[in-house]
């Protein structure tokens, strides 16, 4: 699980070397010193997201645009969720990290309620991260948090369809992406990608790739 920092000042969004960290979580405490004199205390957790240039000085704002992202950096590293699995918990934790940051709903302009165009559109958001190949990631467990499928631009070989994989590796909290034209992950993505959020192991099985 994300460890808690403590500080002695409140906590704030702020950038640090291409992310940006975002304190989620914040409780005020009331700390006694041993001469009985009190002081506050804060402790939080902290969430990094990909700093793309986006506006941090409205956090609220920030989480409403930035929700994928955070909620990628809430769920539990893999030794948990699959404890979670095993203990039967795994999907309150999911719908958990969905509550904390809840999906936008439309805008208020007077009494009326307009709709965001991300509640209709078919585009979905961009997958950000680094960038790995599926060689560098090989028989490691990793947590596919999301994907999307493309009509590839360079038809004719191989594959018609491009397959765009975010995730973690066990360990890392850095969100990482992958890209491939592997028809065999294109197909199982096609297949369980609605389960995401969830853990495999990509492994090669003569010139192909396959999910596990």
């Amino acid at each position: 699980m994300t460890k808690r920092t403590y500080s002695t000042e409140a906590p704030t969004i702020r950038r640090l070397q291409g992310v940006i960290l975002y304190p989620h979580d914040v409780q005020e405490e009331t700390v006694t010193e041993e001469d009985g004199t009190e002081r506050t205390q804060y402790s939080y957790t902290t969430l990094r997201v990909s700093d793309c240039g986006q506006q941090i000085k409205d956090a609220a704002a920030f989480a409403l645009e930035n929700y994928a992202s955070l909620r990628a950096g809430m769920y539990a590293d893999l030794p948990d969720q699959l404890d979670m699995q095993y203990h039967g918990t795994w999907d309150a934790h999911i719908e958990a990290v969905k509550a904390a940051f809840p999906k936008p709903g439309g805008i208020m302009v007077g009494d009326d309620e307009f709709p965001r165009f991300a509640d209709f559109a078919d585009e979905p958001g961009a997958l950000d991260g680094s960038k790995l190949r599926l060689d560098d990631i090989l028989n490691k467990e990793i947590l596919i948090l999301g994907h999307r499928i493309r009509q590839t631009k360079y038809p004719g070989k191989g594959s018609e369809k491009c397959l765009t994989l975010q995730f973690r590796i066990a360990g890392d909290p850095e969100m990482h992406v992958a890209f491939t034209g592997s028809s065999v992950l294109v197909d199982q993505m096609e297949k369980y990608g609605e389960k995401e959020p969830f853990v495999a192991t990509i492994k090669r099985v003569d010139r192909y790739y396959t999910l596990s």
